[in-house]
């Protein structure tokens, strides 16, 4: 595997002096096999599916907020909040839920870092957008 990327990242933000916040993920499902020498001719590796995508920053600590993309809540989480209780104590995991841990409507769900779209519809809003 190619550490391309991983070199110019690091070269790219130290150059320029950035910050990396985080790293995200873009699966995509629908993505082609590839490197189809490897995967279709060779058969020595399975497909990529996935694109790492870095957000960086010329501050340590930049202006943003989760709560600006916050998702629309699981059915599971509605009827928790409607529910009113939660199953409280500690976990597996050394994490020790409260009682009410989970009981604010905060207006949405945070978020996972990987990001998974098929990219495989014509006229979806980014294709669309990129044609103008």
């Amino acid at each position: 595997m190619s550490t391309l990327a991983l070199r110019a990242l690091l070269d790219f933000q130290s150059k320029n002096d950035l910050h990396l916040c985080q790293e995200f993920i873009w699966q995509n499902p629908a993505k082609l096999p590839s490197p189809a020498q490897w995967v279709n001719v060779e058969r020595i590796r399975v497909k990529d599916s996935f694109t790492k995508l870095w957000w960086m920053s010329p501050n340590k600590k930049p202006k943003a907020s989760n709560q600006r993309v916050l998702q629309a809540y699981s059915q599971s989480m509605k009827e928790l909040l409607k529910k009113g209780s939660y199953n409280a104590g500690m976990r597996p995991s050394q994490h020790n839920i409260g009682e009410t841990s989970f009981l604010k409507n905060n207006g949405g769900s945070i978020p996972s870092n990987v990001l998974t779209y098929a990219n495989t519809q014509n006229l979806d809003a980014y294709q669309t957008y990129c044609r103008r």
